[in-house]
């Protein structure tokens, strides 16, 4: 009896056995058993493989199997570079290129970098301080205790400021500079001068604009404020302010 080929041994169902014919192993019945009618019988052992195959299969299902997460390690994310902004030469124009990084601005190394405890700290422009400083600054500090009534032509105004503020920072193309007092102390304190001296500079820095009507109008303000502030107490102030206003005369001819 020749033996059976190596593809049927031990694979093939009782009827392809006989047959010699290579037999589907189908667990419901071979192709060839269904086709004749025959009930398929599977040896034992084949039986027993082929179910734990079907179960094995059955426990590796998608839906079963569970999912194992890796988390693997973020990347530090690098500060962003500082832009580098135009310079601006309006007179309110906010002058970034002059902001600098504050003193509690921490810099760690690539491997303690910490981009949440980075904090890119700006100083404030000069030009917008001196705005905030001369705006929010009280009118009504000094007491009056007589109740006096303030001529308007001695209140500071926003264009008083910005005319002293052009003249002594070039319409805000450089810091405050001035020979005579202190430029920047001027702007900040600049509701807290005495009428005398902001319009008698107002009145020097009108000169520089080449304005007649200007000129006059500050000149005359400023001649009521001396008149006004000739019976006070004498200080620094009121002799800046003459000779600012003396300056002013003689550039334009004019009597004091």
């Amino acid at each position: 009896m020749n033996p059976s080929p190596p593809w049927i041994r031990g694979n093939a169902c009782e009827s392809c056995r006989k047959l010699k014919k290579a037999c589907c192993k189908d667990p419901n019945g071979c192709s060839a058993c269904k086709a004749k009618g025959v009930k398929c019988v599977y040896p034992q052992s084949i039986t027993k493989a082929t179910q734990s195959s079907s179960s094995c299969s059955r426990m590796a299902t998608p839906s079963q199997t569970p999912l194992i997460q890796i988390k693997l390690p973020q990347p530090s994310t690098p500060s962003p570079p500082q832009p580098a902004f135009p310079s601006c030469s309006s007179t309110f124009a906010f002058e970034l290129n002059q902001c600098n990084l504050g003193n509690n601005c921490i810099k760690k190394g690539p491997k303690q970098l910490d981009v949440d405890s980075i904090s890119t700290c700006f100083t404030f422009p000069p030009s917008l301080q001196y705005c905030i400083q001369a705006l929010d600054s009280n009118l009504i500090e000094k007491e009056s205790r007589n109740w006096e009534l303030v001529d308007p032509d001695q209140i500071p105004t926003i264009d008083d400021f910005q005319l002293s503020y052009s003249y002594l920072t070039t319409n805000g193309t450089t810091f405050p500079c001035h020979t005579p007092f202190d430029a920047e102390e001027f702007l900040m304190n600049y509701s807290q001068k005495s009428a005398a001296l902001r319009l008698t500079f107002c009145a020097m820095a009108a000169r520089e604009t080449g304005r007649e009507n200007l000129e006059i109008h500050y000149y005359r303000r400023a001649c009521k404020a001396l008149d006004r502030a000739a019976d006070g107490i004498p200080s620094i102030e009121l002799l800046q302010s003459y000779t600012n206003l003396y300056h002013f005369s003689t550039s334009k001819c004019l009597k004091l």
